[in-house]
């Protein structure tokens, strides 16, 4: 039987609100001080609860409500419910969207092409100068994008998964 993670973070957060609810309807801890004269008494006051006390009960109540509400939603309702998150865009498109467009045009070469290709390769596709390749490559390797290595008389551009 496969868990979905919701559903796990869902029976954490229930249990660990039940807990918090429970502990402080059943055992608030308020004290008294009285100081008359010279003497000093101190008594536990029962059924009193302090502001902080109500803002931990209210808070664990919605809590335990929405994780109850949520476990106990058919699995179909579910699906419905999660598909409603926003979808995550991927981080290539992330990525060249932030790109000038003849950095995105060399990206998109590479992305293209395997995620690993010969220097020459983008001049060839491009039509651009080598100069000109070579130079948007080297904005792009500072942006932690790409990492040039050297292989015999040419290079080889590689693109990072993970960028700076």
């Amino acid at each position: 039987m496969r868990v979905e993670k919701r559903s796990l973070l869902a029976a954490v957060a229930l249990s660990a609100s039940a807990f918090l609810l429970f502990q402080r309807l059943l055992l608030p801890r308020t004290i008294q001080i009285i100081v008359e004269s010279q003497q000093v008494y101190v008594q536990e006051v029962t059924g009193v609860y302090t502001s902080t006390d109500a803002i931990i009960i209210m808070v664990s109540s919605i809590v335990m409500g929405a994780c109850i509400l949520y476990l106990l939603l058919p699995p179909h309702l579910r699906a419905e419910l999660n598909a409603l998150s926003p979808p995550k865009a991927s981080l290539s498109r992330v990525i060249l969207d932030s790109l000038r467009q003849d950095e995105r045009k060399i990206y998109e070469l590479i992305l293209n092409n395997g995620d690993a290709v010969f220097q020459s390769k983008p001049v060839e596709m491009s039509g651009m100068p080598k100069s000109t390749v070579s130079l948007i490559l080297d904005r792009l390797e500072a942006k932690g994008l790409v990492e040039r290595r050297r292989r015999g008389m040419s290079n080889i551009v590689i693109l990072k998964h993970e960028p700076k």
